[in-house]
């Protein structure tokens, strides 16, 4: 994780939740990789929380292999993305 995105988490304007579970899922992941993702909550910090949620039951559907959930989540996903765009 780069140091501009570990201030970022390390702030206090997100929950420890999401400061937990952002923490150990960039933790190795590159330094182009993190800066996307720090664009991306500066952006829309209020989404943060949501973010880690579509996240976490990402995760939950690829884990129970349960295709149709994945697929739901990722619709909703995209739906909310294409609404923000909408309002920016």
């Amino acid at each position: 994780m780069n140091k501009k995105l570990e201030d970022f988490l390390k702030t206090g304007r997100i929950s420890q939740d999401d400061y937990a579970f952002w923490r150990s899922r960039l933790e190795d992941v590159s330094f182009a990789v993190c800066d996307s993702i720090l664009e991306l909550f500066d952006l829309l910090p209020d989404k943060i929380g949501w973010l880690r949620i579509m996240q976490e039951r990402k995760e939950a559907a690829l884990a129970s292999k349960n295709n149709e959930a994945w697929e739901k989540i990722v619709e909703e996903e995209a739906s909310q993305f294409q609404a923000l765009s909408l309002s920016v």
